[in-house]
């Protein structure tokens, strides 16, 4: 990916980093965890002042103008110093308001831009159910929509104040905007493996806004599987680099473990996995209107990040285990991305009927 990163780019990977980097000492991120706090709120408002944030919005909002690439970029930072932001859901749901209607969506875009604003995306329904055929309903009444039906497992649901939620309607699929708080709107919200929070959203009679046309659901299903390939390989990288410092330092029998042949060999196969997630990573995001290729690049995230935290925390040995042990939260990082909107299951099956139209329904 690095390859696509200009120097503007480059400038803002740093900032994300620096900013990013000073607020996730594990003294500070254990403190987080110990209060119960699913994000952290501070880091949140230091990266919105800075325009980290609103990266990928219009400078009408107050945004840089990037593209996806920005958000991957940032993304990437945010895995691997495991940060705890709802910045994936938000980043790719302002996007999409971007570029289908930005005179409508104006008062919401600026309140994204300086972090006021928060909106999830709800696709999910039930376990490996297809993110293009939602049980959950939408009737146009007078000028706008009526949302019913339910929605599990939406990412940081206890900080969105909006989500964009997929539901079918008479001519296909679409995708409306909703207050997270609107009349109708009931949150049951669960912890997960990573420590951050999910939630079920039921919808009874709730007033939705339609976000542009039939093709809408594909592009934001299509950018949130590399949204969350970027923080998959951010995972990973993190993961190994962490490794790496440790087996330089841990001596058994005399010397570094490092020098052990059978776990250079292992660190070796996660830094080849994590290169090649990196390189369909980028062919993603060179032809972002491509649907196989968003699909290689979440399966191979998906694998190289659950391959990469198993083979570290293995390597770290006991103290691996350790829930306070920063190892161990790249560890949960890494099941817990691995597992949103599919799994490499998933990804194979939808990436298989793209390239065999019809084989996977016959």
């Amino acid at each position: 990916m690095d390859h696509l990163i200009d120097e503007d780019l480059n400038e803002l990977r740093q900032l994300a980093c620096m900013i990013m980097k000073s607020a996730t000492t594990p003294a500070r991120l254990v403190t987080l965890e110990s209060r119960g706090q699913s994000h952290d709120d501070a880091l949140w408002a230091e990266l919105a002042q800075s325009g980290v944030t609103s990266v990928a919005l219009p400078a009408e909002v107050g945004g840089m103008g990037f593209d996806l690439t920005a958000i991957a970029v940032v993304l990437r930072e945010q895995g691997y110093h495991v940060a705890p932001l709802p910045l994936w859901t938000s980043m790719i749901a302002h996007r999409r308001l971007a570029e289908n209607d930005l005179d409508t969506f104006m008062t919401l875009l600026e309140g994204a831009a300086t972090g006021e604003v928060r909106t999830t995306i709800a696709l999910e329904e039930r376990a490996g159910a297809d993110l293009f055929t939602p049980t959950v309903t939408a009737v146009a009444e007078g000028d706008g929509w009526v949302l019913n039906g339910t929605k599990i497992a939406v990412p940081y649901s206890d900080t969105a104040t909006h989500v964009l939620v997929s539901a079918a309607t008479p001519n296909g699929a679409r995708v409306f905007l909703i207050d997270a708080a609107a009349d109708g709107v009931t949150w049951t919200h669960s912890a997960v493996t990573s420590r951050g929070k999910i939630g079920r959203l039921e919808l009874a009679s709730v007033a939705g806004v339609a976000i542009g046309a039939d093709a809408e659901l594909a592009a934001l299903v299509r950018e949130s599987r590399i949204a969350l390939a970027a923080v998959l390989v951010g995972i990973a990288r993190g993961a190994l680099k962490l490794t790496s410092g440790y087996v330089s330092e841990r001596e058994q029998f005399g010397r570094p473990i490092g020098s052990f042949q059978s776990l250079q060999h292992q660190l070796a196969d996660s830094s080849i996995a994590i290169d090649a997630a990196e390189l369909v990573l980028a062919q993603a995001l060179t032809e972002p209107e491509n649907e196989s290729a968003a699909l290689v690049a979440s399966w191979w995230g998906r694998t190289s990040a659950e391959d990469t935290v198993y083979r570290c925390q293995h390597v770290h040995g006991g103290i691996g285990v350790d829930v306070d042990y920063p190892i161990h939260r790249f560890f949960l990082w890494g099941r817990q991305f691995a597992l949103t909107l599919g799994n490499v299951e998933t990804d194979l099956e939808a990436l298989s009927g793209v390239l065999i139209p019809g084989e996977v329904a016959a």
